[in-house]
């Protein structure tokens, strides 16, 4: 999906429709190409290709689509409802192929609660149908299911959102007359915030960890407990979205500037939202993680990218939180300018600017 259609006017869609349009009538009459598309009622079968690839409404209009993680909640006469985790106020009504969706994967998985799957979802001539590509959440067979409590507030959101006529069963913007047709933009790899070679933190050499204390293990235990904020859309520039990378950033790196050992927690839009003190200047992993866990709680998600400006703690958390789904460590560059109007003792929020790029 992420080539579907690329600025050049390459990609997927193009090379697809240039095949099904008209390399394939070269060698082929329309009678035979239907009679292989619909041996039963060959008759009208390639014209349904033929509008389908040319209209937007349909496979023209696949840059268009939501793609993320959903909870499949169950069925209507309609077809199968579905909750994107990051909202879930909003309830799509998705078309099944051969089968109900909600049909299919509880006839695979015979889960007692909402299972979460992988998800694309797309327009078909004013209705939603699905990529038959279906993965778990979980990279793995293991199908992640709601718990109870979240499987009760699953089901009121659909109750509710049913009763106010807001179940989502088309894109709207393509079925009216001048309806925005951009989609989704085409940003192929996220690209973090450059910086030179001079500036970056030396490289992390591959090195021996000691196994993971008693409490360090309680910590790592604690961050499947926490969905990752989603990386889908992109920010600007292709970076991540604002709350999906969590840096933690020291005031400053010796002990003159930075006494009280502060360190930042700056979301990928640059904006902060938490502070922290380290017992020593270089803070350990375990407060890293005790902290990235306070916040998780305050705000219900924790980060997918946690970037760090300390080599030493970025090695430790990566040997951590190697098997551990959904987060990646990375370190950080920091070049730290100071605000030369600041009043002496100020908050370092107000004497100290910081731009981060990932290493």
């Amino acid at each position: 999906w992420m080539f579907w259609r690329t600025p050049n006017n390459k990609g997927v869609y193009p090379s697809l429709s240039k095949y099904l349009l008209d390399d394939i009538t070269k060698d082929n009459t329309v009678d035979e190409i239907e009679k292989q598309l619909n041996p039963t009622q060959p008759k009208g079968s390639y014209d349904l290709i033929r509008n389908a690839m040319t209209s937007t409404r349909a496979v023209k209009g696949w840059n268009v689509r939501v793609t993320g993680e959903f909870w499949i909640i169950g069925g209507n006469s309609d077809g199968t409802l579905v909750i994107p985790t990051c909202n879930t106020r909003t309830v799509y009504c998705v078309a099944g192929l051969r089968l109900p969706l909600a049909v299919q994967i509880m006839q695979q998985t015979k889960c007692p609660r909402p299972p979460k799957f992988n998800l694309t979802l797309l327009p078909w001539f004013g209705r939603l149908v699905h990529d038959p590509f279906i993965s778990t959440t979980s990279g793995t067979d293991r199908v992640e299911v709601a718990s109870p409590l979240l499987t009760s507030q699953l089901m009121q959101s659909s109750r509710l959102a049913e009763a106010e006529g807001r179940i989502i069963k088309c894109l709207a913007q393509l079925e009216v007359s001048g309806g925005s047709t951009d989609g989704v933009p085409f940003v192929p790899f996220g690209t973090a915030a450059a910086t030179s070679a001079s500036e970056q933190p030396p490289a992390v050499p591959v090195e021996k960890q000691e196994p993971a204390t008693e409490a360090e293990r309680a910590l790592i235990d604690n961050v499947p407990d926490f969905e990752p904020f989603d990386m889908t859309p992109p920010g600007p520039d292709g970076r991540p979205p604002p709350m999906a990378a969590w840096n933690f950033i020291r005031k400053s790196e010796s002990e003159e500037d930075n006494p009280n050992h502060d360190i930042f927690v700056i979301n990928a839009a640059g904006q902060q939202i938490d502070r922290m003190k380290s017992k020593d200047m270089d803070p350990t992993a375990g407060e890293i993680l005790r902290k990235m866990l306070v916040i998780s709680i305050k705000v219900g998600r924790r980060p997918s990218i946690l970037g760090v400006d300390c080599p030493g703690t970025v090695a430790r958390l990566q040997f951590l939180l190697q098997e551990t789904k959904d987060i990646s460590v990375v370190g950080i560059s920091v070049k730290r300018t100071r605000n030369p109007n600041a009043a002496a003792g100020a908050d370092a929020g107000a004497d100290a600017g910081a731009d981060a790029g990932a290493d």
